[in-house]
């Protein structure tokens, strides 16, 4: 549901300068349906299939080894700093763009995903 703002994000990341970043974890068995969905939503940034290190990363780092749950929304500076483990959602586009305003240029935003 959260992709039909992508437009907006988009727009928005442009303004102020941040990469989009989005990361999957689905099974690699759905590495197709994953790209058609990127293609289908138009979601523009850098695209990642997350391996089972990276799943297990994020799990231990963010989740507290607690089930991962989606859509959730990281924002990080160019340093990979956390700045929000639990950002705004694309639906939020006030909050989002407020976050992006007060902190400067060249972030990131990662957006761990799985088909929907």
């Amino acid at each position: 549901a959260q992709f039909r703002y992508a437009n907006e994000v988009d727009s928005l990341a442009k303004k102020y300068d941040i990469t989009l970043v989005y990361i999957s974890i689905d099974d690699v068995k759905s590495k197709k349906s994953w790209i058609d969905d990127i293609k289908g939503f138009k979601l523009y940034g850098n695209h990642y299939l997350a391996n089972e290190m990276l799943l297990q990363d994020l799990k231990t780092r963010y989740y507290k080894n607690e089930n991962i749950y989606i859509p959730r929304y990281f924002f990080m500076d160019e340093n990979g700093n956390m700045i929000s483990d639990d950002a705004p959602r694309p639906s939020a586009l006030n909050e989002l763009e407020n976050m992006f305003k007060n902190s400067g240029s060249n972030k990131n935003i990662s957006v761990p995903k799985k088909n929907e």
